[in-house]
């Protein structure tokens, strides 16, 4: 039997198949199936279907990481309560949402002061300038760039809106492609053909009521797309979840009469890993009804959902900027403590050490941890003094040399 497009219905041919991911790329999908959809009908619905959920879940594709096959996620405007703005990119890195570009004053030439988010950015400013001024050396400038870091002055505000017709049929597709991958036709699944062709009302709904994947990893914003056939109850039923947070369950068709099939596609988008998973639809015509009519969503459902994975991403982010500033304070602090090279640290160099490792991690234990700055300062001098002390358990001679590197 020749393969149709589950989207147009007409014949794939060799000249028109393509490749279809049934997880879309853009959320860090590897598996494809093809005889599926023609080519055109292919890139129309990565377009916009595709394209539309991408974009709803835009803001967990970044804070995530997630790692795709091809190409870099597109950065996103987004903004604090306090209404600064910025540039969101992949792994939560926030930039500058635009250059400030000043003149300096007139008397000393053709001087500007740039601030940018990014090297890369301040090379675009200064390719923009050299227009203007050819005598500008771009080099020699990026050679002088100052960097600075600071910290929000306010939590980001991010819309975590997620449905609609366009985002569901993208979801409906990809369980559709799951269910012809284990062998399921097309037309079988008439309640979802007929809704990606537009002949048919939308057949998922969102399930917030209890957890459908069997003994789900701790932590994990997985994305996960099931489908099961039951000649019990005549159902071909889908399940898609994104980040662990996002939940549908989708009713392909109905009057099943073949064997029972079952089948898993999950994965970790944060390194592309595939999971070992089982999920659970016990679903029949009545349930299907009421997932339909929003009797199996609720608020509740959807923050344990979210609180699940967001809270450990969170930690586990400023955990890993904690490693990150009190390694680079202690080098800045080792550098600068004033010691001679190769000679012991003197109590002197110590205070030093303690006092330069305070000043730089002082920001980070005030507007990360929220601490007050009497606290925050005890705690900087009680870790800059952990990290000596264990230096010096381990050697009896503490020269100059940072125990952190």
């Amino acid at each position: 039997m020749k393969p149709v497009c589950a989207i147009c219905g007409k014949e794939i041919t060799a000249s028109d198949n393509s490749e279809e991911h049934i997880i879309p790329a853009s959320l860090g999908g590897r598996r494809t199936v093809s005889d599926f959809l023609h080519g055109h009908c292919n890139n129309e619905a990565g377009a916009t279907w595709d394209g539309e959920l991408a974009k709803q879940l835009q803001p967990l594709i970044l804070n995530f990481g997630v790692k795709r096959q091809g190409g870099q996620a597109l950065k996103m405007k987004v903004a604090t309560t306090a209404g600064e703005e910025f540039l969101l990119g992949p792994g939560g890195s926030l930039e500058m949402l635009k250059p400030i570009i000043e003149k300096a004053d007139p008397a000393i030439g053709n001087t500007y002061k740039i601030q940018v988010g990014s090297r890369a950015d301040g090379r675009k400013v200064l390719n923009g300038l050299k227009r203007k001024h050819p005598e500008i050396d771009i080099e020699a400038s990026l050679a002088c760039i100052r960097v600075e870091e600071t910290y929000l002055k306010a939590p980001i505000q991010l819309n975590l809106q997620f449905g609609g017709e366009e985002s569901g049929r993208s979801l409906v597709k990809s369980t559709l492609a799951l269910a012809y991958d284990a062998g399921l036709p097309v037309d079988l699944c008439q309640d979802a053909v007929g809704y990606l062709r537009g002949s048919k009302a939308p057949c998922f709904g969102y399930y917030y009521i209890g957890d459908l994947i069997v003994e789900r990893p701790t932590g994990v914003p997985l994305h996960c797309i099931a489908i099961e056939a039951r000649p019990d109850t005549g159902l071909i039923l889908g399940y898609a979840e994104y980040f662990g947070i996002n939940r549908a369950v989708v009713c392909l068709g109905h009057g099943y009469q073949g064997e029972p099939v079952r089948k898993v596609y999950a994965i970790d988008p944060r390194t592309g890993m595939q999971l070992d998973l089982a999920v659970d639809l016990p679903f029949n015509e009545e349930a299907i009804k009421a997932i339909y009519d929003y009797q199996m969503d609720n608020d509740a459902g959807r923050k344990a959902a979210y609180d699940a994975v967001w809270p450990a991403i969170l930690e586990a982010r400023r955990n890993a900027e904690w490693e990150r500033v009190a390694r680079e304070g202690f080098k800045y602090a080792w550098d600068n403590c004033g010691a001679k090279p190769d000679a012991i640290l003197t109590i002197i160099d110590k205070v030093n050490i303690v006092r330069l490792f305070s000043t730089k991690i002082f920001p980070f234990l005030t507007q990360v941890w929220g601490l007050d700055a009497h606290t925050a300062l005890t705690r900087a001098v009680i870790v800059g003094l952990e990290v000596l002390n264990l230096a010096e358990s381990q050697s009896a001679k503490v020269k100059t040399r940072n125990p952190l590197v």
